[in-house]
């Protein structure tokens, strides 16, 4: 849903060295939006729920490199939450 130079370019991170770090974070970004959702793809959401669900993705990876190894993961659910919660599916 997401490419490794999109992320780069939101991050705002120009040179290769981080590369591995940010494809390892892009995956766990990734996941963390399908478990917040409740989904195991993104195939039934429309475009314009495709974008919302993109900028959650964004969101968790810019949390997760930015305070790698300080992070409060309560606020990144929460924060999370209120940006996904119209579309996370209600059954578990």
């Amino acid at each position: 849903m997401v490419s490794l130079d999109e992320c780069k370019n939101y991050l705002k991170v120009e040179t290769d060295d981080d590369d591995s770090l940010i494809e390892i974070l892009m995956d766990a970004s990734v996941r963390i939006v399908k478990d917040m959702l409740r989904v195991e793809d993104f195939k039934d959401f429309k475009k314009k729920e495709k974008q919302q669900i993109k900028a959650g993705i964004f969101y968790t990876l810019r949390f997760l490199y930015n305070e790698r190894g300080n992070a409060d993961h309560k606020d990144l659910m929460l924060t999370l939450r209120a940006l996904l919660s119209n579309l996370r599916r209600p059954e578990f």
